[in-house]
This record gives structure tokens, sequence and C-alpha cells, in this order.
């Protein structure tokens, strides 16, 4: 597999030029990411990326159709006007409303207008007080996404759920109590925001990571970085809260979790740029292969494998890429004695 093209406006030589070039340029709006990672390679492509054990999954750009319910039919709650405000997964923040009818529970109810988009929540609120012992609830499918508690107007913070809500969750419970875990993310829209996840007494439950306005976070799409103050006793997972969906995991004895994989900002949020890709073997009479996926600015998806023996040095040069883009590496060798893979990927993020 191989690449043929051109970029368009500024190119660059290797990482060093752009490096100074955007550091001259954009001063302290430039941060570099680099990730380095030792994998035992197989006879299959396999994603550069410490996965402790876990089947890592990623969340999908998943948009929900949501409607109203209610615990208990109640002629209370007839012509009472609900208002939901949500975000897409493009970001769109969007208001629609519910009316209620005495069947709530029996017949749930459309919001107008109908919500097919619903990313996370912002806030959902009621023009009446629920009732004693009744709340309010916005589903999708089977799973509830929102909850106006009884004798509230309300919904708190912690009652509402979006796609891209994540939790923190230890393998099993340990002496570690208020350890902190943090992660830099991606919403689906490229925006970068932070979130931390602070050990409670029994750390193998799920609870959520809060952001930097302290709220629960709703909006996780991809993880850039997360990392532990402390070495971490047992596994320490970014999860759902069922914890049956791992999104990363940082192993056991170590502080970060290590991955290749990177994505792009938004374009509203800045630009972002591979940088530079640098593989070695530890077997110096077997082919390894290094498969890497991503999308230059204003160009269709590319995947270009490299074959090597023990070095391979600036694989490609550094280039813009498209926004929202992402950018996988993968290994592989011709299954003669496997052996370890270093992998030394960088990358830049210029912030408006």
């Amino acid at each position: 597999m191989g690449l043929l093209g051109k970029f368009l406006g500024r190119a660059f030589e290797n990482y060093e030029s752009v490096h100074k070039f955007l550091r001259h340029t954009k001063g302290d709006k430039v941060a570099e990411y680099f990730a380095q990672h030792k994998q035992l390679s197989t006879n299959t492509l396999v994603e550069v990326r410490e996965n402790a054990g876990e089947t890592v999954v990623d969340i999908g750009k998943t948009e929900l159709a949501i409607t109203l319910t209610c615990t208990a039919d109640d002629a209370y709650y007839t012509g009472a006007l609900i208002t939901l405000v949500y975000k897409n997964s493009d970001g769109l923040q969007k208001t629609a409303i519910a009316t209620g009818t005495a069947t709530l529970n029996a017949t749930p109810v459309a919001f107008v207008p109908a919500i097919a988009d619903y990313y996370c929540p912002v806030s959902l609120i009621s023009n009446k007080e629920t009732q004693a012992g009744e709340t309010l609830t916005i589903i999708s499918g089977g799973s509830t996404y929102g909850t106006i508690a009884a004798e509230s107007t309300d919904a708190l913070d912690t009652a509402l759920i979006g796609v891209g809500s994540i939790y923190g969750s230890e393998a099993a419970n340990q002496d570690d109590t208020g350890y902190i875990a943090t992660t830099e993310y991606l919403t689906p829209w490229g925006e970068l925001k932070e979130a931390t996840w602070t050990f409670p007494a029994d750390s193998s439950v799920a609870t959520a990571f809060i952001g930097t306005d302290g709220k629960v976070v709703k909006d996780f799409y991809r993880k850039r970085t997360f990392e532990m103050d402390n070495a971490a006793i047992d596994e320490c997972r970014i999860c759902n809260a069922a914890k049956d969906a791992i999104y990363a995991a940082i192993e056991v004895a170590n502080y970060e979790c290590f991955d290749t994989r990177f994505m792009a900002l938004g374009s509203a949020y800045g630009k972002s740029y591979f940088g530079e890709l640098i593989c070695s073997s530890t077997i110096i009479t077997d082919v390894m292969t290094v498969s890497i996926t991503y999308t230059a600015k204003d160009r269709n998806p590319t995947t270009v494998e490299h074959d090597f023996f023990v070095n391979e040095l600036n694989i490609i040069p550094p280039f813009e890429l498209e926004p929202l883009s992402e950018v996988t590496i993968k290994i592989k060798d011709q299954n003669v004695a496997h052996g370890n893979v270093n992998v030394f990927a960088k990358y830049l993020d210029v912030l408006v």
C-alpha cells in the first residue's frame, strides 16, 4: 500500500521544521504530544496501545431519539411543559419541549421538535414540580438519560446522562482512596477538555469523571491522555456506568495509559499536525510492518504500510491533519519470530 499526492500550502521537511515554524509563529499556543510504546508483534495488524488486558472500545458518534416518560400515570402532569436543552454530536445546542399527559407512563410522549440527534444533555426542567414518589424521565429505548426527581422541577447534574458519559473504576478495590486519575479528551465536535476521577472508598464501583466546570462529564468521545498521580495498584479504567465498555486503561504499576492513537481538533478550536513516527524492532532477521491510517487536511483518508528490519526513521513527513480525523498506528511481522516493536509518535496542536 502506498501514497501519491501533494500538500498544498506550507510543507515541512521533518519534525524539527514543523516544530520550529509553529513555535515561531504561534508561541505558547502550541502543544506537543508524544507517545512511546513497546509492543510484541504478531502476524496480524494490531494497534499500538496498552490495553492492560482489556478489550478497549471507542464511543461512536451515536445520536439518540429521546422521549419523555413518568414513573406513574397521573393527570397532574396534563399540560405540563418539560424543556430539554441538549447538544448533538456536532456540538450544536438545541432546545425541545414535551407536553405532559395523564398517561406518560403508559405512553411516553415525543418532544417538539422531535429529538433524534441527542448526544449529551445540558438541562432538563419542568414548569410543574413533580409529585411525591414520582419522577419524570427522558429515555431512549430502554435506557434512561435524565431524571427529574420527586418534588423537583430541575434535574440534578448527576441525574443527566449523555452518550459521552464516562466513569472511573478499578479492577478490584485497593488501598488507594483519594488517588486522582486525569484525562484530557476530545468531544465529538473536537473541543479539547479535561476531567478527573477521584478514587472513592470502594474504587471498584464506577463513579463519574468530573470536568473542570465541576459537572459530570457527558460529552467524552476520544481520549488524548489518561494518567494518575500515583502508580496504579490495580488496573485503572475509563468506562461506562456498567463497566462493560472500557475506553482506556492504565496497567498495574504504571502512571499513564500508553496509546499512539490521536484525534485532531475541530476547526473551531485549532489545528492539529502529524509530527513524526519512528519505529524499531528487536528482531533483525524478521520483516516488520507498520501501518498508519490518517487523513491529511483537505485529502481523503489514507492507509500507508512500510516494511522494515531494524530501524525506520521519519517514515512520513509532517503535515496538517484534517479536523476531527484520527491517526491509528498498527504493527505486525511476517510470523518468523515475533519480537518487540518500539514505536515513537509525535503530534502537535495549535490552539486558537
